[in-house]
C-alpha cells in the first residue's frame, strides 16, 4: 500500500510524499511489497522527499554529519568514568568469547597439533577479532559507547592533521586562512584530549603556542571558534607532500 503520488519505472518506484511531510528531517528508506517478491519489479524504494532538491540537500547534510567531527563540551571526570565502563564491558565480552574460541581450538585442532599454547593463542586472537566485529556492528552506537567513540573520533581527527602538521604550520606562517583554521582546531582538539586524559604537562607545553595563534587570528579577523573538522580539509597538504617525494 502506497501513500502519496508514485512515479513508476520498469525497475523501481519513487514515491513523492504529501507536502506536510517535507519538514521531516529523517531521510528514511522504506522497502515496499515489491522488494518482498509480491510484484514483478524486484526493488521498490520509497524515498521520503517531496522533490529532488530536498533529497539532495538532506543526503548532503547526512553525509556531512557522518564525516565532519565537532568538538563538544565534555566533563573530563564523566568521560573517564564512561570510557572505563566501556572498557570493562568490552573486556568482559572478549573474555567470554576468547575462552570459547580458545577452548574450541584446543578441542577440535588438538589431535592435529601437540602445541596447545599456540592453539590457545590462535583461539584468543580469533576471539579478539570477533569481539571487535561485535563492538563495531552492534555496540558502536550504544549510549554506553558514546564517550569512547567520541574520544576515538577526536584522536583520529587530530591524527589526520598530525600527518601533515609541518605543511599546515608552514602555510599558517604565511597567514593562509585555511591553514590557520586547521591549526586552531588542532590546538583546541589537543587541549581537550589532554584534559580528558589528565595530561597537565602537555597542556602547559601547548599553552604558549595556542595563545600566540589566537592573537594572530584576532588580528586577522578570523573566528577563533574552530571546532569543526573534515578530513578532506587536509587533502591538499597530503598531495603537496606526495608530489615532493
Amino acid at each position: 500500500m502506497f501513500f502519496g503520488n508514485g512515479l513508476k519505472t520498469q525497475d523501481y518506484t519513487v514515491i513523492s510524499f504529501p507536502r506536510q511531510m517535507e519538514n521531516q528531517n529523517s531521510p528514511g528508506l522504506v522497502i515496499s511489497e515489491k522488494s518482498m517478491g509480491l510484484t514483478r519489479n524486484p526493488v521498490t524504494v520509497m524515498l521520503r522527499f517531496c522533490h529532488y532538491q530536498n533529497r539532495a540537500r538532506l543526503i548532503g547534510n547526512l553525509t556531512e554529519e557522518l564525516v565532519m567531527f565537532e568538538i563538544k563540551d565534555i566533563d573530563p571526570a564523566f568521560y573517564r568514568k564512561q570510557t572505563r565502563n566501556a572498557t570493562l564491558k568490552i573486556m568482559a565480552i572478549f573474555i567470554v568469547i576468547g575462552m570459547i574460541t580458545a577452548t574450541s581450538f584446543v578441542e577440535y585442532l588438538g589431535p592435529y597439533s601437540s602445541n596447545h599454547i599456540v592453539l590457545n593463542l590462535l583461539g584468543a586472537f580469533v576471539g579478539l577479532v570477533i569481539t571487535g566485529l561485535i563492538v563495531r556492528f552492534f555496540f558502536k552506537d550504544s549510549a554506553w559507547m558514546n564517550e569512547a567513540m567520541y574520544g576515538w573520533r577526536l584522536k583520529r581527527s587530530l591524527m589526520h592533521i598530525t600527518n601533515v602538521i609541518d605543511k599546515v604550520k608552514a602555510k599558517a606562517n604565511h597567514d593562509d586562512e585555511k591553514a590557520l583554521k586547521i591549526l586552531r582546531f588542532y590546538h583546541l582538539g589537543l587541549t581537550q584530549m589532554y584534559q580528558l586524559e589528565e595530561n597537565s604537562h602537555e597542556l602547559i607545553e601547548i599553552k604558549s603556542e595556542k595563545e600566540q595563534l589566537v592573537q594572530r587570528l584576532v588580528n586577522l579577523g578570523i573566528d577563533i571558534n574552530q571546532t569543526r573538522f573534515d578530513p578532506s580539509m587536509v587533502d591538499e597538504y597530503k598531495d603537496h607532500e606526495s608530489s615532493q617525494a
